[in-house]
């Protein structure tokens, strides 16, 4: 029996050895590889960070008119900041601007999901805010 399960042992070990690489073909290959080139992906901007200063004061929408610029940019209180940082570890922006594309809708109304973890609703001004369940 010993001698059995060494020489399933030697076996394994000398399959394990042996390079199993491909060998390289002495012929030059004339096809070309084809890179395709994606266009720049949409994301969502910030507005207002989570410190209440305004980043983009005014977002530039499809047609390229400037959007409604937010006024009403506040931070967060410290025991909102404090919250945030013991449950999230971050302090999200408060305001994003996101492209239709990016958005989703459903009974309660269109949002966003930034970052995976935070949700954003938007509002009759057309911005993204950050859902109140997060920082109350």
């Amino acid at each position: 029996m010993r001698i059995l399960l060494a020489g399933v042992a030697l076996v394994c070990l000398v399959a394990c050895h042996r390079n199993s690489n491909p060998s390289k073909s002495t012929t030059t290959s004339t096809t070309e590889e084809k890179v395709e080139v994606k266009p720049a992906e949409e994301t969502a901007t910030v507005v207002v960070s989570g410190e209440g200063k305004v980043v983009n004061s005014s977002v530039k929408t499809k047609t390229g008119t400037k959007a409604y610029p937010v006024t009403s940019a506040r931070s967060f209180t410290p025991a909102q900041k404090q919250n945030l940082m013991y449950r999230y570890k971050t302090v999200p922006p408060r305001v994003l601007n996101v492209p239709e594309k990016l958005s989703k809708k459903n009974a309660r109304g269109t949002y966003y999901v930034y970052k995976s973890k935070f949700w954003y609703w938007k509002q009759a001004d057309g911005f993204f805010y950050l859902d109140e369940n997060y920082y109350n």
